[in-house]
């Protein structure tokens, strides 16, 4: 995951919306404070805030869908830590900030999931 692209909202404060890539998907992440440039690699998660309907997905796809909401997503991937609630999604990860994750959904399972907002620190 690599910064593509920087709008900043307010540069005082260093808040701004980021387009984040793996070169197969795009994203807008927001993040406040950006202490990062254009073509800086990720290495922490992207965070999901507010996510619901997490499900068992039977496709085993990855997606990453651009909701109605500004920063809201559909996303799809392997859930690869169930502790830390760490999902992959091609070159992405996301922690999602749920203790929702049903239990019989085991660590591999392929999930999908909504959140409102995804954030980088």
């Amino acid at each position: 995951m690599r910064i593509d692209e920087i709008m900043w909202i307010n540069e005082t404060i260093k808040e701004a919306e980021v387009e984040v890539t793996d070169d197969r998907f795009k994203m807008l992440c927001f993040s406040q404070p950006l202490d990062l440039s254009v073509g800086d690699e990720l290495k922490e998660p992207v965070y999901c805030l507010d996510v619901t309907n997490i499900m068992v997905n039977k496709e085993f796809k990855e997606e990453i869908t651009k909701l109605t909401g500004y920063f809201s997503y559909l996303i799809s991937g392997k859930l690869i830590d169930v502790k830390e609630k760490i999902v992959k999604v091609g070159g992405f990860l996301f922690e999602l900030d749920t203790d929702k994750i049903d239990g019989d959904i085991i660590e591999d399972s392929y999930i999908s999931f909504e959140c409102t907002r995804v954030d980088i620190f």
